[in-house]
């Protein structure tokens, strides 16, 4: 089975408690080796989940489990019988409720992998995961409100010439960032420690593409009060002793521009390995694990690379993770079974037991630190904090253009025309306000031509414009989503390749109730949407693969100029879905 590094970002809501309140801390352990998560709080333990295995698979992947920045979802890998047929399970954590799963196209056995800290974006909208295919790989990420498919990258995209591509290359996003932009490396898994790997960053709206050396490394953390990134590294201008691991000797922890992928060293570890920094007391200070080759021990420091105390001495620490306040870590009691501590090291508070558990439990992990309500800013920022030392001139090398993406040469004007470029018969929503969490006013469909009358805001990742449909109601709509344009400047600009002509409900396929299907895509499609009602309007539920067989179970039934019929997969999910689309027969009697 394919191992891969996970990498440690602590991926949670950017937010600062207000002065004289309690603390709203929760956080969420994983027991990788019973598929379980805890909650706890300051107060200690609050209840156990066991992630449920959907129907149709036997197994959760006891390392690939990811909690969205709000706390609210996990996504987590499951397998079939013999650890075959992977696929990415969403559960709604508020109810224990399996919300979809997603198994990719073509992808190998058991090439599936989720980075637990890296897969959501910051708004929680959105899962980043990774796969290696027959003769390459892919990163697609995924609308978790729609359940649909919003951006892929792919090794065998033309324009993307010098990506990697070997039989063991692995994509793994490594930071998350608002307005779609994702840092990733491609791992390779025939050398698991190296001292740097090909490293991205990718804007998902418009496909653009470049190298940085800001993302060489899996070991990086990302601070989510301010959005600093800080990773383990190597320069060789500084004192480097080779050890036992010396292909891998981190030497440096640098402080990063992901933007620009300028570096600079902060802490110099000369003889020790440095691994995966982490955050902590609200992002003043770091901890960070180093090892000789033989024991791996953790010490904290500030910006300025000077050693801050805090951490107890002589006990074996296998997670860490910041707060607000200081920071938690697992460890052994003095009955060597695991416990995870608190420890509030802005006060100088007494370590406080969270959790303890028997003395045949695996040391669990800390999967996810947030505020235990969602709608509570949890996250102070760095504005106070020491300034970040420079041991030597920071390196800025100019990034790589590996794909310009999808650039118009004309733009949204206040005044001015657009067209609704939706694909695959979705319609677009126009909403009260710049915003996801707004009420949608109306729904504009492909090809439809608008008013532009304000704009643009910057809002949950996307960029609005207020929009006055022809029957004269208004509201604010996204530029782009699932990365490409959704209003295109001017009159009679939607692509003319037929993908946004509505489907042509006379034209029979002779599908009948009882009969089977067969879903067939035409190449401009990746998956067809199985929703939990006949109509545009109803929500998606699962995204079928080309090639899927399914039985029909009720139908045909003619909603918004499509013709729709009730499925069922053979895992026995049930939804509906259209005969056709555009000129695409996509589901073919059998």
């Amino acid at each position: 089975m394919r191992r891969w590094i996970v990498v440690c970002i602590l991926l949670v809501v950017v937010i600062a408690p207000a002065s004289g309140q309690a603390d709203p801390f929760r956080a969420w352990l994983l027991h990788p080796d019973r598929g379980a998560l805890t909650a706890v709080d300051s107060s200690g333990p609050l209840g156990t989940i066991t992630l449920p295995v959907p129907d149709g698979f036997a197994a959760v992947s006891p390392d690939e489990v990811a909690i969205s920045p709000d706390g609210q979802t996990a996504a987590y890998v499951v397998y079939k019988a013999g650890y075959v047929e992977p696929a990415v399970a969403v559960l709604r954590l508020s109810d224990q409720q399996l919300i979809a799963n997603f198994a990719p196209q073509g992808m190998t056995f058991t090439s599936l992998g989720i980075a637990p800290r890296a897969a959501f974006s910051p708004d929680s909208q959105r899962l980043a995961l990774g796969y290696m295919t027959g003769d390459g790989w892919e990163l697609v990420v995924i609308d978790v409100t729609a359940f649909a498919i919003a951006a892929r990258i792919t090794d065998r995209d033309p324009q993307l010439g010098p990506v990697p591509r070997t039989p063991d290359s692995l994509p793994a996003p490594v930071d998350h960032r608002q307005g779609g932009m994702i840092g990733f490396t491609v791992y390779d898994l025939a050398v698991t420690r190296a001292a740097s790997y090909p490293g991205f960053m990718w804007d998902t709206l418009t496909g653009a593409l470049a190298s940085t050396p800001a993302y060489a490394t899996p070991f990086v953390d990302v601070y989510p009060g301010s959005g600093e990134v800080i990773r383990a590294g190597a320069d060789e201008r500084l004192t480097r002793t080779e050890n036992y691991v010396p292909d891998a000797h981190y030497n440096v922890l640098m402080r990063i521009n992901p933007l620009t992928g300028e570096t600079a060293p902060f802490f110099l570890s000369p003889e020790r390995t440095l691994l995966t920094p982490r955050f902590v007391r609200g992002g003043v200070w770091i901890a960070v694990g180093a090892t000789d080759g033989f024991s791996e021990t953790w010490t904290l420091i500030d910006r300025a690379g000077q050693p801050a105390s805090g951490l107890p001495e002589n006990q074996r620490i296998y997670d860490i993770a910041g707060t607000a306040d200081g920071l938690i870590y697992v460890t052994l009691n003095s009955d060597a079974a695991p416990m995870v501590v608190r420890l509030g090291l802005a006060q100088g508070a007494a370590p406080a037991v969270l959790w303890t558990g028997a003395l045949s439990d695996l040391p669990p992990r800390i999967l996810w630190v947030g505020s235990s309500d969602p709608t509570v800013l949890y996250w102070p920022d760095t504005l106070g904090a020491a300034a970040w030392a420079q041991l030597v001139e920071p390196l800025v090398p100019p990034p790589t253009l590996i794909a310009a993406g999808d650039v118009q040469d004309d733009a949204l004007t206040i005044g001015g025309k657009a067209t609704v470029a939706t694909t695959h018969g979705d319609s677009l929503n126009v909403r009260s306000d710049a915003g996801v969490v707004y009420q949608i006013r109306a729904k504009a469909h492909p090809g439809e031509v608008v008013d532009v009358l304000n704009g643009p805001r910057d809002a949950d990742g996307f960029t609005w414009w207020e929009i006055r449909l022809a029957d004269g109601r208004q509201g604010w709509a996204v530029e782009a989503a699932d990365g490409r344009r959704t209003l295109l400047p001017g009159v009679d600009t939607a692509p003319a390749d037929g993908e946004f002509t509505p489907a042509n409900p006379v034209v029979s396929s002779g599908l009948a109730v009882g009969e089977m299907a067969l879903v067939t895509l035409p190449d401009t499609m990746e998956a067809l949407r199985l929703r939990n009602g006949a109509g545009l309007d109803f929500d998606i539920v699962l995204l079928l693969p080309t090639g899927t067989l399914l039985r029909v179970v009720d139908g045909p039934v003619e909603a918004d100029d499509f013709t729709w019929w009730q499925v069922r997969t053979p895992e026995g999910n049930v939804g509906w879905a259209a005969e056709v689309i555009g000129s695409a027969r996509v589901l073919t009697k059998q």
